[in-house]
């Protein structure tokens, strides 16, 4: 019977075996036999089979007689190998194939169910071929002389029809230029770190501690800027300079220090009046003065002749030309309160403007510096000011919290909230899927209880107590899941020892 075969070297045990029973451990990558194994109790005919096999067949152009099997010559191996792609497979006959052992292997007919795909063929293997219909292009043979096993990932099914070549993927050009120049990089990196430790180790607590103040510095507050930006009249006007000095977001007011400088003629230096809207000034409202609209009374009052006497150290007697104003700052219009904070914003409108005494006759006046820092608080100027025909400025200062107290709080919220995620982890993990855990960890949530309230306290500026936005997203969620998971982590050690694998946890692993 003339068949093209497949050379596949198969292991037999030693004769020395109990039952004397021959085991094929490797399959053939090519066509796969069903194989009953026999013993020297077991009739030659028993078509029980005690295992199935996959067989090695070889062309048996030598031999005669009943037995169609013979041991193939190196040339006919090889030119089986090179036929193996390009052939389709006869059908398989019963025969018997005696061994040196003295055993006898049974070969039983091959046979295929056309409606179905090939892997699902009679194969005790069939679960691990791959799984290709009939007639597909999308995997072939590869004959191998090399015993294989048959988890070995080069084992592939023949195809039935016709023959094609599965090539192995191959990255285009391009990429591969690109993946190799990527991948060179990367090793020479990791030599030249594993080879210069130390220094590595240096430039980065370098590179940490630079960006850190980088950053810092960059988002730091703000000097006080509210400038006109307009140059200094020449004659007879006002200059007033402002230092910032404190903002109140509680009692929603902005402290200012004004100082007072005047360019008149040293001959002829009038006296003049300042005037403030009183109605944005922080008031007492036991004062028992009744609030209008009308025209303020004056807020500071500039005496010429002394103003004189003191610019050339004559006398020193006078006053000094500075007064300090506590301005009302609102959210009214900018929709953000102190709730909102880091987030809230505030406006301070002033209303300035002076007259000359006597007569009243107006006197310009401008705001030519500013300077100061309130901690926690950016104030700048929101417009460049409009003059009427009586010379009054008028203004609006903006305030709100600097960058980088945003940037920290929000790095805050960020951290409890890993944290507590963290702490949830731990807790689920020990209590309810029962992984063996250190005492110290699941007693640190009850601590970290105190330190949130502690690391909340450390917001610049935040308001006292809790109610802002930060702690009904933050602070106020995590401290409720916190207190759950201190009290189940602590429950914990009244029912097993959670230091130790649970059962439930060590069966769940070995799945």
């Amino acid at each position: 019977m003339a068949a093209q075969l497949y050379e596949k070297p198969a292991t037999l045990l030693h004769p020395s075996d109990p039952s004397m029973k021959v085991s094929m451990e490797h399959e053939i990558a090519d066509v796969g036999v069903p194989v009953v194994q026999r013993t020297k109790n077991t009739p030659l005919l028993d078509p029980t089979p005690a295992r199935s096999l996959t067989l090695p067949l070889f062309p048996s152009p030598a031999r005669s007689g009943s037995d169609p099997l013979t041991q193939p010559t190196p040339d006919s191996v090889q030119s089986s190998q090179h036929s193996t792609r390009s052939q389709t497979f006869p059908p398989l006959i019963s025969a018997g194939l005696s061994t040196e052992l003295g055993s006898q292997i049974i070969l039983t007919p091959f046979t295929t169910d056309s409606s179905k795909p090939f892997f699902e063929n009679d194969s005790v293997y069939a679960e691990d071929m791959p799984k290709v219909a009939p007639n597909s292009a999308d995997v072939s043979s590869v004959p191998s002389n090399e015993m294989r096993s048959r988890f070995h990932a080069g084992m592939f099914i023949p195809n039935r029809g016709e023959d094609s070549s599965l090539e192995p993927y191959k990255r285009p050009a391009r990429y591969k230029a690109a993946w190799s120049l990527l991948d060179g990089i990367w090793r020479g990196t990791c030599n030249f770190v594993v080879q210069h430790w130390i220094l590595t180790i240096v430039v980065s607590i370098l590179a940490i501690v630079g960006i850190g103040v980088g950053v810092g510095w960059a988002a730091r507050l703000q000097t006080f800027n509210a400038e006109d930006g307009e140059s200094v009249p020449p004659d007879n006007a006002i200059i007033l300079s402002a230092n910032l000095v404190d903002v109140d977001p509680t009692s929603q007011t902005m402290t200012l220090d004004w100082f007072v400088n005047y360019t008149c003629d040293f001959s002829h230096c009038q006296d003049v009046n300042i005037f403030f809207d009183q109605n944005s000034m922080q008031s007492n409202s036991n004062s028992g003065s009744v609030a209008s609209n009308s025209k303020p009374s004056p807020l500071f009052l500039l005496n010429g002749t002394n103003f004189v006497n003191l610019w050339n150290s004559v006398d020193f007697r006078p006053s000094s030309l500075v007064f300090r104003t506590d301005l009302s700052i609102s959210s009214y219009g900018t929709g953000r309160t102190e709730q909102s904070y880091p987030f809230d914003k505030y406006l301070a409108q002033i209303s300035i403007f002076a007259e000359a005494l006597p007569g009243n006759e107006t006197v310009n006046v401008t705001v030519y510096q500013t300077q100061g820092i309130a901690v926690g608080f950016n104030a700048q100027l929101l417009d460049s000011g409009k003059i009427d025909e009586f010379g009054t400025l008028y203004k609006f200062i903006e305030v709100t919290r600097g960058q980088v107290v945003r940037i920290y709080t929000i790095f805050i919220v960020m951290a409890i909230w890993l944290v507590t995620l963290t702490f949830i982890g731990a807790c689920a993990t020990s209590v309810f899927y029962g992984k063996g855990m250190s005492a110290a960890v699941l007693v640190l949530p009850v601590a970290t209880l105190f330190a949130f309230t502690q690391l909340r306290g450390t917001l610049p500026g935040a308001p006292a107590g809790f109610g802002a936005d930060i702690d009904f997203v933050g602070i106020l969620p995590c401290l409720a899941l916190l207190t759950f998971c201190s009290v189940f982590m602590t429950a914990v050690f009244l029912f097993r020892n959670p230091e130790v694998d649970s059962a439930r946890w060590q069966s769940a692993r070995s799945v």
